[in-house]
């Protein structure tokens, strides 16, 4: 084989001493539009519906300190809710470009 790496031989192992690699972690699937959905989104004039103003009100408030804005821990805690990870995703991009744009870690 080809690559067969430092020690050779083969011990079995996965390459951590007396265990094995950890799974990969799962992650949920890629975001699908629902068209079904739409409507309990967007308001006839394309806007963010009360319902969808309300859930994200919500889900800000949970997570900001004091409803005031996300710092870093929050903030990757969302990531993980919606992405499955922190590192991942437009909405990861999104805030890193916000925290750049505004020389701070808090987002509000």
């Amino acid at each position: 084989q080809e690559g067969g790496g430092a020690g050779g031989g083969d011990d079995g192992g996965g390459g951590d001493e007396g265990g094995e690699a950890a799974p990969p972690p799962v992650l949920p699937p890629p975001t699908m539009y629902a068209a079904s959905l739409s409507a309990a989104m967007r308001s006839p004039d394309g806007s963010m519906s009360p319902a969808l103003v309300s859930a994200l009100t919500e889900c800000f408030e949970t997570l900001s300190a004091g409803g005031a804005s996300l710092d870093c821990a929050a903030t990757d805690a969302w990531l993980r809710m919606i992405n499955g990870s922190p590192d991942r995703g437009s909405e990861s991009r999104a805030a890193a470009a916000c925290r750049a744009e505004n020389g701070s870690d808090l987002l509000s």
